[in-house]
């Protein structure tokens, strides 16, 4: 499925010419068959006569002298010191686009090699940077590249990429049975889509909706097919419209923007197979009688006009009842016995942020986008049996 933002036409593929420095980066699920479709993406982009070059984002980790010895093999041992590796860089950097940084100077690095000049961008040049891993990642080559920079996120269903994983970590092992190794693959895939209470870890799962295209593996030929159509769009062909799926994306998107919650804002919308929006809802507070509250309404209740977020006050609550649980137990040091449970809460904040009970979400007045979209439906009697249901990240 492809992006919703179209590029200006770049040049004609009949002639080199002049062209762009182009910058596209991939982000996947572990297990995922990545390295097909970094090759289905130079393929389509050497079509349009540009030279695509591929770095290995977490091998570049190689050329630090503490990491240079990272174990290669068996499979599951080289993801794990991987990612472990990934994770105490950015920790070191205090960065969670680190690890973007180092691709960045890989491609300054080969600019010189090409040129002579590292700040000089090499016509009709594109680099494709496998993979990212964490969201400030992308965020960061956004802010460096700009309208340079594509975001490809490759899916693959996670019972396949169990056995992928397992497969490969038995055949590394020199083992016969793959089933053996499935609750590792599941452990290393657990990890990295999301590492819950660490800012710097692996988080493919708040990654993944920010690309600008999303191609599934497991259709080799139509994974090929939109890589092109996507390369079409990036290069501003014309008569490429949008599919139901891209349209149906489109309007999620768009609904997103009208939630006002502090966390993140999430659209959704129902549409029907011919791709009639039937339905839409985005993350917000309901309002009394129905529907969601609109910017201009009076009065307007939702959270950001309030004079303290119900859902951080209510976590505050909790952990201060936590906190005066443990003094009541003797778990605090003798200096902290002395202070108030307000002073307690006021410490331990900046402390727990990021950790899972920091994360819970479900403490707040806003319906889910997905939920809201339902209720739009069922308030105005309409059928969403057997229809499509698109959000802009993960239920």
């Amino acid at each position: 499925m492809a992006a919703s933002r179209r590029g200006q036409p770049l040049a004609s593929p009949t002639g080199r010419g002049e062209g762009p420095e182009l910058v596209f980066a991939i982000t996947a699920a572990l297990g995922t068959d990545v390295g097909s479709v970094a090759d289905a993406l130079a393929e389509s982009l050497r079509r349009v006569d540009y030279d695509a070059r591929t770095i290995h984002i977490v091998e570049l980790l190689y050329d630090i002298a503490q990491w240079r010895t990272l174990p290669r093999d068996p499979h599951d041992v080289r993801i794990a010191s991987h990612q472990d590796a990934g994770n105490d860089f950015r920790r070191r950097m205090k960065h969670g686009g680190a690890m973007a940084l180092l691709a960045t100077a890989a491609i300054s690095a080969e600019r010189e090699r090409l040129t002579g000049n590292a700040t000089r961008p090499v016509s009709r040049c594109a680099y494709i940077l496998r993979s990212l891993k964490h969201p400030e990642e992308a965020r960061t080559l956004r802010r460096i590249y700009g309208p340079a920079f594509f975001l490809i996120a490759a899916y693959s269903p996670h019972s396949r990429r169990v056995d992928r994983l397992a497969t490969k970590i038995a055949q590394s092992r020199h083992a016969g049975q793959a089933a053996a190794f499935r609750e590792q693959a599941e452990r290393l895939i657990q990890r990295d889509q999301a590492e819950l209470g660490n800012s710097f870890g692996q988080n493919v799962s708040m990654l993944f909706p920010m690309a600008d295209v999303f191609v599934n593996v497991e259709n080799p030929e139509g994974f090929r097919q939109a890589t092109e159509r996507f390369v079409d769009l990036v290069f501003g062909r014309p008569f490429v419209t949008p599919t139901r799926d891209e349209y149906a994306m489109f309007h999620a998107r768009a609904a997103a923007l009208r939630s006002a919650d502090a966390s993140r804002q999430v659209g959704a919308v129902i549409a029907t197979v011919n791709g009639d929006v039937i339905a839409v809802g985005s993350n917000e507070v309901p309002k009394a009688g129905g529907g969601l509250y609109w910017s201009g309404d009076s009065p307007d209740l939702r959270d950001f006009q309030l004079p303290e977020d119900p859902g951080q006050g209510l976590k505050s609550a909790m952990l201060g009842e936590l906190l005066d649980t443990l003094r009541r137990e003797s778990w605090f040091a003798s200096s902290l016995q002395g202070k108030s449970t307000a002073q307690l809460i006021e410490d331990a904040l900046p402390l727990v942020r990021g950790s899972q009970f920091m994360g819970v979400g479900e403490f707040g007045r806003t319906v889910h986008a997905e939920m809201a979209a339902l209720i739009d439906a069922a308030r105005r009697g309409v059928a969403v049996s057997g229809q499509t249901l698109y959000t802009t990240t993960f239920p």
